[in-house]
């Protein structure tokens, strides 16, 4: 049976246990299955920070901490890398998605305010 962990923008996650050390780690969005993959592990959350990373480019605080070189951090939400490499957190999560493009292009919401400090 699938257990619900936790909700990443329009994404929800779930793993389910098929055996000792082996669990699906699904990520659903709406009612489609977006990405799954089997994890031999005993820890659910490396599976699922390494799922978010190889499937959708998404880091959390940690990765970007000690993983790559020169990131400095701009605000709670935000770290940069270069002058078009950004990272922002996604929601009030753990998780930040990698953005390869100038601040200018996704910074501001549909009103055209600012939301890299929120």
């Amino acid at each position: 049976m699938m257990k619900y962990i936790e909700k990443v923008g329009n994404i929800k996650v779930y793993a389910e246990k098929n055996a000792e050390r082996d669990y699906t780690i699904t990520f659903i969005n709406c009612t489609d299955i977006v990405v799954q993959e089997v994890y031999f592990t005993n820890d659910i959350q490396f599976a699922i920070d390494d799922l978010f990373l190889k499937a959708f480019d998404i880091y959390t605080e940690e990765y970007i901490f000690l993983c790559i070189q020169g990131a400095e951090q701009l605000t709670k939400n935000t770290y940069r890398i270069g002058e078009k490499d950004y990272f922002c957190r996604i929601d009030d999560t753990r998780f930040f998605k990698h953005f390869c493009k100038s601040a200018d292009e996704f910074i501001t919401d549909k009103n055209g305010m600012r939301i890299i400090d929120r």
